[in-house]
């Protein structure tokens, strides 16, 4: 990416491997390696209209290793951190995720993160098609490895990219760094990762929120187990452009996780490890300054859903597959996707001290208003504490086992006792009146499909966390930071 300050219009730094596949060369001027090197200057509304380019470009000098905090001052050891060293203690296994493993998670998550034998990277959006870094990304006839497990002398699933297509300014005013490739055929066996899409269309909402950050595990990036994960922490107010965000090394607060993207890491994943296990994608390494500075950032995937579902309707598409994205839903406190009885407790642990309940899940102030302010009075306190207790505790019309979602399971308990008298709700009772009849059956269908969380309100916008303490209501706000995006030096792409 270029370099680029407030006061200048946008500039921008592409070095390209194979740009849209009709460009290829051996070694370029930057730190990339293989590359071609493409200026782009765009002028944007409302800005400067002079556009200062600064080149600095280097020979090919290799790869780097992502940097982590721990294994740089000697406090923890690479293999809690490097995939394939297959360590118990390496913390992209679920029972070592900050808060603990989400119930009902899958017991390796990670299947889906790809890696070309050649060093590039290929993230599985679903099952026949990658995402990966515009300006860096697998070529057509490449393979990417997907490895079931975490052993590195195991088989991985093969498959061949076929066609591909590059996103980059497919958004009006922007020059992204989105990469789709399409796949020989599905991989079946193999994760898929949704994006996380908080419901609101302001991107600062996503700042503060920790991610789990993949890149290098050693300088030779042309193995396909080189594979490293990190943690760290979207800086507050980063956006670039609205379509980028940033996260810095020395961050306090992270700890020995804390990651660094380096040279060879572009086109790694992101991800916000959400609730029932399944991690969900924020975005793709697109560049850093270092050594300049300890800033990285990434392609903010939650701009890009419909551009990713048109690329790969324009590859070709049969089977109709789709981009999916995960929200978090109102009321669900203790992340398993659902609000039940369970939530109530979560909810009261969040209440009693909201920053250890951010910083143990990963969480910032708007993810708990998303959940927290069912009352949508643009503040969590106990009124929404109250009103959680009250609706999980109160039956859902028509669910009759209890699951929280009125469906098939729940006609046939009905069916199965029709005309039963003296009966209760857990035999389809729905009225109350000790017989199974058409009044039950009605109840039932009126509320066909609706799940436990239909009953809170709709999600409200970001607004004030309010701290629930003894004798009385506290006002809990985070002062947040502002970015510094301007250095002496250059940005540039990581790989």
């Amino acid at each position: 990416m270029g370099w680029w300050c407030p006061w200048l219009s946008a500039c921008f730094y592409t070095c390209t491997r194979r740009h849209f596949q009709s460009i290829t060369t051996g070694n370029g001027l930057s730190l990339m390696g293989e590359s071609v090197c493409v200026w782009r200057v765009g002028l944007r509304a409302c800005r400067v209209v002079c556009c200062l380019v600064f080149v600095l470009a280097w020979a090919s000098s290799g790869q780097a290793a992502m940097e982590i905090q721990g294994i740089v001052d000697g406090t923890a050891p690479a293999s809690n951190y490097d995939r394939f060293d297959n360590s118990p203690a390496w913390i992209g296994n679920p029972a070592n995720w900050p808060g603990g493993a989400p119930a009902g998670g899958a017991s390796n998550p990670w299947t889906g993160v790809g890696r070309d034998p050649a060093g590039y990277w290929g993230t599985l959006i679903s099952p026949s098609f990658i995402v990966s870094a515009y300006h860096f990304h697998p070529a057509i006839g490449d393979t990417i490895d997907f490895y079931l497990n975490n052993d590195p002398t195991s088989t991985p699933v093969v498959r061949t990219v076929v066609a591909a297509e590059g996103l980059q300014g497919s958004v009006p005013g922007d020059q992204g760094d989105v990469w789709v490739g399409k796949l020989s055929s599905p991989a079946s066996g193999v994760a898929t990762y949704p994006i996380l899409k908080l419901p609101t269309t302001d991107n600062s909402a996503y700042g503060g929120l920790g991610i789990s950050t993949f890149g290098l595990s050693s300088d030779d990036n042309g193995n396909a187990t080189s594979v490293r994960l990190g943690r760290n922490v979207i800086t507050p107010g980063s956006a670039q452009f609205g379509y980028s965000y940033n996260f810095s090394y020395n961050n306090p607060g992270v700890g020995p996780d804390e990651s660094q993207v380096m040279s060879g890491d572009s086109g790694a994943p992101s991800f916000f490890l959400y609730a029932g296990g399944t991690p969900a994608l924020t975005g793709l390494h697109w560049y850093n300054n270092y050594p300049v500075d300890t800033i990285s950032g990434d392609t903010s995937l939650p701009s890009y859903v419909s551009d990713i579902q048109t690329g790969m309707n324009q590859l070709g598409n049969p089977g109709g597959e789709t981009v999916k994205t995960i929200s978090p839903v109102p009321g669900d406190f203790n992340f398993d996707g659902r609000v039940t009885s369970a939530d109530v407790p979560a909810m009261a642990a969040a209440l009693a001290n909201p920053s250890n309940f951010e910083s143990t899940h990963g969480l910032n102030d708007s993810y708990l208003n998303f959940i927290g302010d069912l009352n949508g009075d643009g503040k969590v306190d106990i009124a929404d504490y109250n009103l959680l207790s009250q609706r999980v505790n109160q039956p859902l019309a028509g669910d009759v086992n209890g699951d929280g979602i009125v469906n098939q399971a729940d006609l046939n308990i009905i069916s199965a006792n029709w005309q039963l008298t003296n009966a209760g709700w857990a035999q389809g009772d729905l009225n109350g009146d000790g017989i199974i009849n058409q009044l039950d059956m009605n109840i039932l269908f009126a509320n066909w499909l609706k799940t436990s969380s239909s009953y809170l309100s709709s999600v409200p916008e970001p607004a004030t966390w309010v701290l629930l303490v003894l004798g009385g209501v506290a006002v809990f706000a985070r002062r947040r930071g502002a970015m510094k995006v301007c250095r002496a030096g250059a940005w540039k792409d990581h790989a």
